[in-house]
């Protein structure tokens, strides 16, 4: 007598396949909408790439050497947040903790973990159920749903389904794809394994065993190995793109170990390291490839690079990415003549299209992370985790349009108003969509007036050190209106030339100099402590970022401070190598290293910009966009609140207040592999109450928040009628000053 499986069914509004990031948004986004959802893993947590299992940081927006402003908002900020406040120091076990309990306290969500889809049910254009096997549980158990969202990587549920794919590397002529390859070709970008190492303290060996190689330098030529190695590294211990990374991965995983472990035994015993390492420990090592390409599902759109480098526009625009095109040799680590890289970079943030995450050939089923129907070269800089769960955040969005609707996501598409009506529920729940605004008819603060206690100024006056013109160096500054001088603060040594130039944003608001206005020099004095003006004539209407550029002059030092405000940047000349790095939009770069990224350089303008102004909180943009768009108070050691307050001319019934706070979106978060500087992001709000004023004219305060560590919050009161209301904030944790880019009112 045979056995078979116990058969098992479950039933939900939505099944979520892949638990990566991309799963883990679709998951979390569709249950805070209310929908019954499964998301099925085929490992024992959540995470994906981005779980201790692989170690892999998770990348952003924060890719392209101009991105200002980058971080992802919505789950994903909302997720880094509170992994700072867990895990300062980075630690991939308590990182694992906070994404487990990021799914599993969620309600309406249902986890089917250690489960591998192996088979699919589909009729008439739709897929009625997915079958996985739970191997631990000895059960087979069938998936139902009206919506299902692949988010596996490989595109399995989409395969299986019978939908049409594409694998490797398409040619110019098919998209007109400028960095293409000339010819198609079925290779990928391989697979890595991530290594961790650390100081014991004492001498540590190491053995090579047998079956693994024995490196020498040759294999380095293009892998920059530091003499002495500390924490997470090696992620060009890459291997599998000219194999099949799907039914090849025993293979790729067998080599990849010989690979690392070759790496380990160069480290240790190669002349060239064995002594700077001798206390050098492997602390851990990953064990199954992190994959960066396989299949990808065609949608009803192929995202292509071309439209990544043009930032096209899109009536379907659905969410964000920046990070470079980012492409790396098929043959991996074994091809030491190649870069184990190329980054072509983008002008900035760009959108990508619903249609892209809608499967073309089944009605019902929806595509996120590397699995999308994007071109290899859109997938260099879409693949990276924290665009993959802008995806699945999207889908998650869509997935509840469409359980509300009896609609399937092709019918979304085609209903006139359905996308827009997505769109501003995903804004409104602090997920990001380039260029829109709220649009939120419910939302009360748009009609309100709006007043602060303070508002700083966009200038800085006040300076801790001064920086030498030991290179050409330039600042970005916000700008709204009629400019005429912008002065910076230096010291001359010596009676000499200054030569400087002029440049302002482009139309779509990017951070970078795009159209040279004024070039010339001037002559200066010695002396320190000058007020240096230069002419820059911006005409009234002009709204978005300028920069002005200081040539190299070892005789004048900049007046620099650490209090960065928020707009300011400052940039260094960038010399693209144009083999690994590719740049062909501008010669500069956002300061990443040495005195220059520390502090910014003091400035001030004449007339001085408005740019910090209370309305900035109901314009419908929650961050950043082509000037700072936020609420700054002035500078205070907060002896008595700080104060915003939105007031209507006739009451109003209320009951939520929304709030998105200034969390500094330009701080690099890593979630592991690196110690913070702190818990909490300093310019957030520690303390802050709520208060409404009744139509009598009282003040009341309905709530009160202490240790606030998180950026957008929303607040949940009693229904009452009002005629203000008031955030008053007590204390930030550090910073000076309080920012707030959004007050929604409902």
């Amino acid at each position: 007598m045979t056995r078979d499986l116990t058969e098992e069914s479950k039933y939900a509004d939505l099944i979520v396949v892949g638990a990566g990031l991309a799963g883990v948004g679709a998951a979390v986004a569709a249950a805070r909408r209310g929908l019954a959802v499964i998301l099925v893993g085929d490992r024992p947590f959540v995470g994906g790439n981005a779980s201790k299992e692989h170690c892999v940081h998770v990348s952003g927006a924060e890719g392209s050497v101009l991105n200002h402003c980058y971080r992802e908002t919505g789950l994903l900020e909302e997720l880094r947040l509170e992994n700072l406040w867990r895990n300062p120091d980075g630690n991939a076990e308590d990182w694992q903790i906070t994404l487990n309990d990021f799914v599993i306290k969620q309600e309406n969500l249902t986890l089917a973990m250690n489960t591998s889809i192996c088979a699919v049910e589909a009729d008439d254009g739709r897929i009625k159920s997915v079958t996985g096997i739970q191997l631990a549980t000895e059960k087979r158990i069938t998936f139902a749903a009206p919506l299902f969202v692949d988010c596996t990587g490989d595109g399995t549920v989409g395969y299986l389904a019978g939908c049409d794919f594409a694998v490797g590397r398409e040619s110019k002529d098919a998209f007109g794809e400028r960095f293409a390859p000339e010819t198609d070709d079925p290779e990928t970008m391989g697979a890595s394994i991530m290594m961790f190492f650390r100081d014991a303290g004492h001498p540590i060996p190491f053995v090579r065993p047998d079956w693994v190689p024995q490196l020498d330098k040759s294999h380095f030529a293009e892998r920059r190995v530091p003499e002495k190695l500390e924490g997470l590294f090696t992620w060009w211990i890459e291997f599998g793109g000219r194999l099949d990374s799907i039914t090849d991965n025993e293979e790729i995983h067998r080599e990849l170990l010989k690979i690392s472990y070759g790496v380990w035994d160069f480290i240790k015993n190669h002349p060239s390291r064995a002594e700077a390492n001798v206390n050098t420990q492997l602390a851990w090592s990953g064990y199954l490839p992190a994959k960066r390409e396989s299949r990808r599902i065609a949608g009803l759109h192929w995202f292509t690079g071309e439209e990544v480098l043009d930032q096209s526009d899109f009536a379907d625009a659905i969410g964000f990415g920046g990070w470079t095109m980012d492409d790396h040799p098929s043959g991996g680590f074994y091809d030491t003549k190649l870069k184990p890289s190329v980054h072509v970079t983008v002008p900035g943030l760009y959108n990508f299209p619903l249609r892209c995450l809608v499967a073309k050939d089944v009605e019902n089923l929806m595509l996120a992370g590397r699995c999308a129907s994007v071109t290899h070269q859109a997938l260099a800089t879409t693949r990276v985790m924290a665009t993959c769960m802008q995806m699945g955040e999207a889908c998650g969005a869509a997935a509840a349009w469409c359980e509300r609707n009896g609609d399937t996501p092709h019918e979304l598409i085609e209903t006139d108003g359905a996308v827009a009506a997505v769109q501003r529920d995903l804004l409104k729940s602090d997920h990001y969509i380039a260029g829109l605004t709220a649009g939120d008819a419910d939302d009360l603060a748009p009609a309100a007036t709006v007043s602060a206690s303070s508002v700083a100024t966009a200038e800085l006056l006040e300076g801790e050190t001064v920086l030498t013109l030991e290179a050409d160096r330039m600042i970005m500054l916000p700008v709204t209106g009629e400019l005429k001088t912008v002065s910076v603060l230096l010291d001359v040594a010596t009676d000499t030339q200054l030569a400087f130039e002029w440049w302002r944003a482009d139309e779509k608001g990017n951070a970078f100099p795009a159209r040279r206005t004024i070039a010339r020099s001037i002559e200066l004095s010695a002396g320190r402590r000058q007020w240096i003006s230069f002419p820059v004539q911006v005409d009234p209407g002009f709204v978005g970022a300028c920069f002005l550029v200081l040539f190299e002059n070892p005789d004048i030092g900049w007046h620099a401070t650490r209090r960065r405000r928020a707009g300011f940047r400052n940039f260094a000349a960038y010399q693209a190598d144009g083999v690994r790095h590719i740049n062909p939009i501008s010669p500069w770069a956002i300061c990443e290293h040495g005195d220059w990224e520390k502090w910014t350089c003091c400035v001030r303008t004449d007339p001085t910009q408005s740019v910090y102004g209370p309305a900035n909180v109901t314009n419908g943009i929650a961050r950043a966009a082509a000037t700072a768009n936020l609420w700054l108070s002035d500078e205070t050691d907060f002896g008595k609140p700080e104060w915003i307050e939105l007031a209507w001319d006739a009451p109003e019934q209320i009951e939520t207040v929304q709030l998105a706070w200034d969390s500094d979106l330009e701080r690099d978060l890593r979630t592991v592999g690196r110690r913070m500087p702190a818990r909490v992001i300093e310019t957030l709000p520690r303390d802050y109450n709520i208060l409404v004023r009744k139509p009598g004219g009282k003040d009341v305060v309905i709530e009160e928040v202490r240790d606030n560590h998180q950026r957008f919050r929303i607040h949940e009161l009693t229904p009452s009628r009002v005629t203000a209301v008031r955030i008053e904030i007590l204390r930030t944790w550090g910073a000076p000053r309080v920012g707030l880019y959004e007050i929604r009112v409902r």
